[in-house]
């Protein structure tokens, strides 16, 4: 039986793993049936570093990934007649003359206004919002995933979150429903978050 002196735990992504060290290098193990190994605390935060940095990578590469896609298809016309009312909306907001239609939408219109001062061009400013709110949901979609099961399986949901035809298309035109879907997701993993106590 191996000492525990050679026995290190490394928590990695909620699944714990015991790491022999032997002449043969490292060798990877569950943990035995009634033994409890002591920690090394230098090993286990390599490894806690390790899966953070993975992670990071991880989020950046699937944000990355949307955002090209996106940006790449972006609609540079008005896709249909609620994006015209929303630009009217930017211009003067009055739901009752339909800038833009009701129930008004005066938080969507007040971020558009807030990016066309910057950008100067009302569609792209509203389509960057949809970029954006994609790359969150792609963001929370792995991150929700990864708590629940495992990396390998939130880079799965991500990846598919990047490629699925319904999500590519909304996230290149100038409506709100991105932008609605980002925040139904953000208060899923925030629900998930209090639940779990974190």
């Amino acid at each position: 039986m191996t000492s525990p002196s050679l026995i290190a735990t490394c928590i990695n992504l909620n699944q714990q793993i015991i790491v022999r060290f032997s002449s043969k290098g490292l060798q990877y193990f569950g943990k035995p049936n009634g033994y409890s190994p002591r920690v090394t605390s230098d090993w286990s935060l390599k490894c806690n570093i390790f899966s953070m940095i993975s992670r990071k990578i991880d989020i950046f590469l699937l944000a990355a990934g949307v955002a090209v896609t996106r940006f790449a298809f972006r609609s540079h016309y008005f896709y249909d007649l609620d994006s015209v009312n929303f630009t009217l909306g930017m211009e003067r907001f009055d739901p009752r003359v339909h800038q833009p239609h009701p129930p008004g939408y005066f938080l969507y219109v007040c971020l558009g206004r807030l990016l066309r001062f910057v950008i100067h061009d009302a569609n792209l400013a509203l389509v960057i919002l949809s970029i954006a709110a994609s790359c969150g949901i792609a963001i929370l979609i792995y991150l929700l995933t990864l708590d629940w099961f495992d990396r390998r399986s939130a880079r799965l949901a991500g990846s598919l979150f990047v490629i699925s035809p319904l999500a590519w298309f909304y996230g290149t035109i100038a409506l709100t429903y991105t932008l609605e879907t980002f925040f139904s997701a953000l208060l899923g993993y925030l629900c998930w978050r209090v639940y779990c106590g974190g």
